[in-house]
């Protein structure tokens, strides 16, 4: 693989072999041809990964599998695979870490954590927004661009962030706060600019008059339900124009008993 030398290109291997290990608590080695074997202090790392398309000699069993698709995006999986069966033998074919570093700030951007048992999955546009592991429904706000699922975070009291990376990708600044989202009572979402002397951004309902936020207007608010029958549109001030819709899906009930629970909390038991 390395051919007993470092190189970008065997920390790349090693970055691979790490991050799988570390996301799905399995090694990608580690299948059942390499259990029948002695290795000593080998890895395994001769046979074919675990997941490999054209060689399932060394597979595993299908219910260790089961939870792949709540752990690993497809961006991310294929990486892998790419460097786990063509890069194996050529270094050169391995993906440079740049793109290992955007497809995981990516993943993350995607991927939701249930607040009741505090499990995370990558999310998916299912129609069921519902968490698989302890089955609580959610309230999610989700971010399209193009027709592809750019962002997921589900909605409690607790405020969160699009990154910038949203809106210009390319850019020194991509993972920095761009806009806080903040749920509010009566079941309002107040988005707000993090550096309102850096940023603008236009933003208009589906099929209405673009306004802008700037350091003039820097915050607006808009209600649960009108982000399930409409899209919120937002883009970039700056060539190229990235938009993205975001729009929220499940249950907002869930919202509302949290929200009043909150503001309860927040009066005391004896206001």
């Amino acid at each position: 693989m390395g051919q007993g030398c470092n190189s970008q290109n065997s920390d790349v291997f090693s970055f691979a072999l790490l991050s799988f290990e570390l996301l799905t608590m399995v090694k990608p080695f580690d299948g059942k041809a390499a259990d029948d074997q002695d290795f000593g202090e080998s890895t395994g790392i001769e046979f074919p990964w675990i997941l490999d398309q054209h060689d399932q000699s060394n597979s595993i069993d299908a219910s260790n599998l089961m939870l792949l698709p709540y752990l690993l995006s497809k961006p991310l999986l294929a990486l892998f695979a790419q460097t786990f069966e063509e890069g194996k033998d050529k270094p050169n074919l391995r993906p440079p870490l740049w793109i290992w570093r955007y497809t995981l700030s990516s993943t993350l951007d995607v991927t939701v954590r249930c607040p009741h048992c505090g499990m995370s999955w990558v999310f998916t546009e299912q129609e069921s927004i519902t968490c698989p592991f302890c089955e609580t429904q959610l309230t999610v706000l989700t971010a399209n661009c193009d027709g592809s699922l750019v962002y997921a975070h589900e909605c409690t009291q607790d405020p969160f962030y699009l990154p910038t990376r949203l809106f210009a990708p390319v850019t020194t600044t991509a993972d920095v706060p761009c806009l806080q989202v903040t749920l509010l009572s009566e079941q309002r979402l107040r988005l707000s600019l993090t550096a309102v002397k850096q940023e603008e951004l236009l933003w208009a309902l589906a099929g209405q008059k673009q306004q802008m936020l700037n350091s003039v207007v820097s915050a607006l608010e808009v209600a649960l339900p009108t982000l399930q029958e409409q899209e919120l549109v937002l883009q970039s001030t700056h060539e190229p124009r990235w938009q993205v819709n975001l729009t929220v899906r499940g249950n907002l009930h869930t919202v509302a008993s949290a929200t009043a629970e909150e503001s309860i909390n927040a009066r005391g038991p004896h206001d």
